[in-house]
């Protein structure tokens, strides 16, 4: 890496930065850092994407007029809102209830 555009302790500082990190390049170490701080863990990762499923299928058969629903949509819609409601529970017991905020 170039460091002639740099200032002096700034080029010794990331010297000491590349020499620290010699198996990966400092922008691997800044993405890693980056990125460590936006992930969850699986289960949180499979809790949001079904409270996702779950209120899209809760707005989709919740547009439909209660006459015209067969007993297998009025079923599905019951176990999504039950669904949805375990998941709101298990994220906000993990302290995760952000990655959701405004799904609802």
């Amino acid at each position: 890496m170039s460091t002639a555009l740099l200032p002096p302790a700034a080029a010794e500082a990331l010297a000491r930065l590349e020499s620290a990190f010699a198996d990966r390049s400092v922008a691997d170490v800044l993405a890693h850092e980056a990125a460590s701080y936006v992930r969850v863990a699986p289960e949180i990762q499979k809790a949001v994407i079904r409270y996702g499923v779950c209120s899209e299928t809760i707005a989709r058969l919740g547009r439909m007029d209660g006459h015209d629903m067969t007993p297998a949509q009025f079923d599905a819609l019951y176990e999504a809102q039950g669904e949805r409601a375990r998941m709101h529970a298990l994220l906000a017991n993990a302290g995760q209830l952000h990655l959701v905020e405004g799904a609802r």
